[in-house]
Parts: C-alpha cells; sequence; structure tokens
C-alpha cells in the first residue's frame, strides 16, 4: 500500500500489516506505558485545574459578598443623596426666605435713614437760622450801642446844656 494511494486497504493488506508489526508489540508496550505514565500526569492536572476551580469559585462567592455589600453602600448613598437634596431643597428656600427678609430690613432701614435725615436737616436748618440771627446781632449790636451810645451823649450833652441855662 502506497501513502499516496487512495484506493482502500484490503483484508489482505491489513493481515500483511499484523504480520509484521507482531515483532515489534514490546515497542508499544512500552509507549503504552508512557501513555499511562502522560495520563496519569494529565489527571493530576486535572485534579490541580479542579482544585483552582474550587478556588475561584470560592473567590466568585466572596466576590458576591462584596457586590452585595456594595449594592448596600450603594442604597445607603442614594438614601443619603435624598437627605441632601431634601436639606439642598429646605436650604435654598430658607435662602429665599432670608433674602427676602433681609430686602425688607433694608428697605425698613432706607426708610428710616431717610426720616431721620429729614430730621436732622430740619434741626440743624433750625440751628444755622439761629445761629445766623445770632451771628448778625453780634455784629450788629455793637454798632447799635456804638449808635445809641453817641445818642444818649448827644442827649446827655443837650441835657446838660439845657439845664445849664438860664430858667425863664
Amino acid at each position: 500500500m502506497n501513502k499516496r494511494d487512495s484506493t482502500p486497504a484490503t483484508r489482505g493488506d491489513i493481515d500483511g500489516l499484523a504480520r509484521r508489526l507482531d515483532g515489534h508489540d514490546s515497542r508499544f508496550v512500552g509507549i503504552d506505558a508512557r501513555f499511562d505514565a502522560v495520563d496519569a500526569r494529565f489527571d493530576a492536572v486535572d485534579a490541580r485545574f479542579d482544585a483552582v476551580d474550587a478556588r475561584f469559585d470560592a473567590v466568585d462567592a466572596r466576590f458576591g459578598e462584596v457586590d452585595a455589600r456594595f449594592d448596600a453602600a450603594d442604597a445607603r448613598f442614594e438614601k443619603l443623596d435624598k437627605k441632601v437634596d431634601a436639606v439642598h431643597r429646605t436650604l435654598a428656600f430658607e435662602f429665599v426666605k432670608v433674602r427676602a427678609e433681609m430686602a425688607a430690613v433694608e428697605a425698613r432701614t432706607v426708610d428710616a435713614m431717610r426720616r431721620l435725615e429729614e430730621r436732622v436737616v430740619s434741626v440743624l436748618d433750625r440751628a444755622v437760622g439761629r445761629m445766623e440771627t445770632l451771628w448778625q446781632e453780634s455784629v450788629l449790636l455793637p454798632k447799635t450801642l456804638d449808635r445809641h451810645g453817641k445818642a444818649l451823649g448827644d442827649h446827655e450833652r443837650r441835657i446838660a446844656a439845657l439845664e445849664s441855662r438860664p430858667t425863664r
């Protein structure tokens, strides 16, 4: 039988091959022993892979526990987010209220300051008016006194002249 021959092997071909291999059985026994050793090694490797698989299963179980813990943490964070959002809304509302109150206080303060300014200006106007009057009096009084003094002196001189005249 030729390797390149594509014709089917006959019973005679197979018997001929079996006769030629009869003397070589001992070689196959050694190869069988080696295959058995390799099979044993593969079985040991399979056992080690089984152990590794078991360890991976344990790690997967632990990851499942960690995932559950992360899910619980996520749920807690969601609750906290809701609380923070509620506080944020409340603070925003309170901030708006405070701003409105501050605007009202500012308006009242500005109004009170205007009224106070008007009162102060009124009092100052009166005080300045009085000061101007006093200043004018302080300027005019000496002149008036001098004039009155001269007039009194003149009256005194005339009275003395009248008194010194003989009576008739």
